[in-house]
């Protein structure tokens, strides 16, 4: 019985001192300011980098490349009709367009932005 409780002990004395090194060595959050806000180049833990990832929020390469389109297509009309999914920077357009017009705008559209490697192309432009 008595190894049980040393053992307890130990394994409560290590928790219990992981966790004090977590806070004591945790790196420090600095309050967002006007010069400190992630992604837009000042301060912060590479701001550079956030904002050429995800654009100051958050989001990975293959989101912003989705979201980017999808605002594109709905200024263009035909947001509701297309669906766009991003895979690696590689973009698929599924859905139904009658204007083939449109269609093709959209497809325009998925190559004219940065990061897109590749479109497939599955509109079906059918009335």
């Amino acid at each position: 019985m008595v190894s049980i409780r040393q053992g307890l002990l130990g394994l409560a004395i290590g928790v219990a001192g992981g966790i004090l090194a977590g806070v004591v060595l945790a790196p420090k959050r600095k309050p967002v300011s006007e010069g400190n806000v992630p992604g837009q180049g000042g301060g912060g833990f590479g701001g550079d980098l956030l904002s050429r990832i995800g654009g100051g929020r958050g989001l990975l390469p293959d989101e912003q490349i989705t979201e980017r389109l999808r605002s594109e297509l709905i200024r263009h009309g035909t947001g509701s009709r297309v669906d766009v999914t991003t895979v690696d920077g590689v973009v698929y357009l599924r859905g139904k367009e009658p204007d083939p017009i449109k269609a093709d705008e959209a497809v325009a559209a998925a190559y004219a932005i940065s990061g897109v490697r590749d479109v497939i192309d599955e509109i079906r432009r059918e009335t």
